[in-house]
């Protein structure tokens, strides 16, 4: 029973599980730092019973605010490994077409890319079919930019997986350092190995946990 109570102790998703009661009670508030999507976060990223739910079980949609907080987390993870002016975030919501202009997004992407001047900017987005409205918003930006990369992170599969497709490519371009032949890599349509959705599950609920004092 020892080693039950150990295990459940290295493990993040059953110590999450622990604290779902106070996530119904109200949604968890983390803040983002300026650098990671080069917005000032005037609102905070809700993590709510129902987030942690979708993590637990790793078989459903995700939304958008988990989405959010991997990108919070790869982001330490670039500043560890001292790239942090090579690869910059997209902030999700803020690129989303409902309740934003394309003026307002395409203001956002040029304004972050002029300051940061980061090498590569990784905007990730978990419904595929909105990729043609993103390009529309690209063509207004990048032509302005010294020669710095865009690259858009969305499913190849319209299934539940495709939040992790996202997560698990975000976190293999920047482990690698990748900054070129996209296409070649992307080219897969296979789904992700059970073992690395839950890999990301466990790395993304320790980073929660980490930020959840």
């Amino acid at each position: 029973e020892d080693d039950e109570m150990a295990e459940a102790e290295d493990d993040p998703l059953s110590k999450l599980m622990t604290r779902l009661p106070r996530l119904k009670k109200a949604p968890l508030e983390l803040y983002w730092d300026l650098r990671v999507f080069g917005l000032p976060p005037h609102v905070p990223v809700y993590i709510t019973l129902s987030d942690a739910l979708e993590m637990i079980g790793g078989d459903q949609m995700l939304n958008i605010s988990i989405i959010q907080l991997w990108c919070m987390y790869m982001g330490t993870i670039v500043v560890e490994q001292g790239r942090s002016s090579m690869y910059g975030f997209v902030e999700p919501q803020t690129i989303q077409p409902s309740g934003n202009t394309l003026q307002n997004r395409q203001h956002y992407l040029q304004t972050w890319m002029d300051e940061s001047k980061r090498d590569v900017y990784l905007v990730p987005y978990i419904d595929g079919k909105m990729k043609n409205d993103l390009r529309t918003m690209l063509q207004g930006v990048i032509g302005k930019s010294r020669g710095q990369l865009v690259q858009i992170l969305y499913p190849k599969l319209d299934s539940w997986e495709c939040g992790f497709y996202v997560m698990y490519w975000i976190k293999t371009i920047i482990r690698a350092g990748i900054t070129d032949d996209w296409n070649e890599r992307f080219k897969s349509t296979s789904p992700i190995p059970e073992d690395t959705i839950r890999q990301i599950r466990q790395e993304w609920t320790a980073y929660l946990l980490q930020r959840w004092s």
